[in-house]
């Protein structure tokens, strides 16, 4: 599946595959296939294809960096306190109103 979405006239766009998105947070899900028990194709594949950038940085193609996160804890469950009115009003003050849709923005769909 190609995703592809318009740019401005006169941008040129580099081979693959151009998003163009309105908010600054991204998730990309992928899943690699453990071959013979080794996790080690899926990686080095991901590493030589992923590639992920402004377009105004694809005529140099910058170097991409893997963290590895394997066995690192990391909590992706939202605050069940008070608290989460903090995490929203984050993500509310570093994201385009854009972002969302048309119902939270209070509009007819």
């Amino acid at each position: 599946m190609k995703m592809t979405t318009p740019v401005p006239d006169g941008v040129a766009t580099p081979d693959g595959y151009v998003r163009r998105t309105v908010t600054r947070g991204h998730w990309v899900v992928w899943r690699g296939f453990q071959v013979g028990g080794s996790t080690g194709p899926a990686v080095d594949a991901t590493k030589r294809a992923f590639r992920l950038y402004s377009l105004s940085e694809a005529s140099g193609k910058p170097a991409m960096n893997f963290i590895n996160v394997s066995g690192k804890y990391h909590n992706t469950v939202h605050r069940m306190d008070f608290g989460i009115y903090d995490e929203i009003n984050e993500v509310i003050q570093r994201e385009s109103i854009q972002g969302a849709d048309q119902v939270a923005r209070d509009k007819e769909p």
